[in-house]
Order: C-alpha cells, then sequence, then structure tokens
C-alpha cells in the first residue's frame, strides 16, 4: 500500500531540489541525482494516489497506482524547473496520458478475447509520448535496476518486464497472463520495489 503521509515539497524546496539534481548531473554524481529525483517522485505519490482514485471504474487502484510511479519516475528526468511552472503540472499530464493509454491498449486487449480465454496475437506497440525522452526512461530503468538483486531470478524477469528493462515495458495483465501467475503477484512485487524506493530517499 501506498504512504499517502509523505510530506509535500513547497515550491521552494522543489526548486531547490530540482537545482542541486542539475548541480550534481553536471559534476558526474549520478547517485546523488537520483536521490534527488527519488524525492520528488516519492513526494508527488500523493497526487498519482488521487489521480488513480478518480480512475478506480477503469481499473483497479493498485495496478493503476503501478502504471502511475513507473510514469512519475520517467516524468521527474524530463522537467526543467527554469521554465517556472511546478513539477505537478508536468507530473498531471504525464499521469494522466498514460493511463489513458494503458486502458484504451487493455481494453482493446479485452476485445480480442475468443472463446477458449485465450487472446488472440497483437502486433507490438511502442509507447511514444511527448514528454518521454530515450535518456529519462534509462535512468528510470537503472533505479530499478539496482534493486534487482533482491529478488529471485523468476521475480527479477518479472519486474524487468514490469519497468522495461532490457525490452518494451509490459502491463500486469500480459505479465500475468506470460507467467501464469495473477495480477496481485504482479504488482505485490513492483509495490516491494517502489516502497525500496522511498526508503532510499527517506
Amino acid at each position: 500500500m501506498y504512504n499517502q503521509s509523505e510530506a509535500v515539497l513547497d515550491a521552494t524546496q522543489e526548486n531547490e531540489i530540482f537545482k542541486a539534481a542539475e548541480q550534481a548531473k553536471a559534476e558526474g554524481n549520478q547517485n546523488l541525482v537520483k536521490e534527488l529525483h527519488q524525492r520528488i517522485v516519492v513526494a508527488n505519490l500523493r497526487l498519482a494516489a488521487k489521480i488513480c482514485r478518480s480512475r478506480t471504474n477503469t481499473r483497479e487502484f493498485e495496478e493503476l497506482m503501478s502504471d502511475a510511479s513507473l510514469a512519475l519516475m520517467q516524468a521527474v528526468q524530463t522537467f526543467d524547473h527554469s521554465k517556472g511552472f511546478r513539477f505537478s503540472t508536468l507530473a498531471h499530464r504525464c499521469i494522466t496520458n498514460l493511463l489513458q493509454k494503458e486502458n484504451t491498449k487493455q481494453w482493446a486487449t479485452s476485445n480480442r478475447f475468443v472463446a477458449n480465454s485465450e487472446v488472440a496475437e497483437t502486433a507490438t506497440s511502442h509507447r511514444k509520448t511527448e514528454w518521454e525522452m530515450e535518456n529519462a526512461a534509462v535512468e528510470a530503468k537503472d533505479q530499478i535496476e539496482t534493486l534487482l538483486g533482491t529478488l529471485n531470478e523468476r521475480d527479477q524477469d518479472i519486474i524487468k518486464a514490469r519497468f522495461g528493462i532490457g525490452c518494451e515495458p509490459k502491463t500486469l495483465i500480459e505479465i500475468a497472463n506470460e507467467y501464469g501467475i495473477g495480477k496481485q503477484r504482479v504488482h505485490q512485487l513492483q509495490t516491494k520495489i517502489l516502497n525500496n524506493l522511498k526508503k532510499i530517499a527517506e
């Protein structure tokens, strides 16, 4: 479960963190960059949860939150604090766009089920949004990859598929079908990784 007691950053605090991350990046201190970006992600989980609760008529909250958390980790890499607006503006747009894309994707998939409940073969599609950039995706994935050592080999493969490490990111339903497990198990693994990220950021 996601902790909603995390302190929300004010504009000054948020701007200072992004400035510090910018400086750390210029100095080649990637560990500090990741730590600072994780603070931003954790501070905006409340926003992500609010958006997800408004969409629980489409999918389960935990599944929505999984996608929203991934969107936050990617969005924090592309945010430009020098433009003068809050990170939440970009975060809200990115989360909303990704949830809508996933809802549309799952709706299309559900309509391809045949009578025996097997899913017909679908064409591979790449997620492309205006706020995704190659370097942002790499850095976000690196944050997850550092925690994979806590999992067994099979669970590592599941998490890699979920966050798109070495492959195209997959939805909870796609992974559950591929590995013959329930969606609950997939999102439990992802929650474990996200919680570990939060602990690192604290």
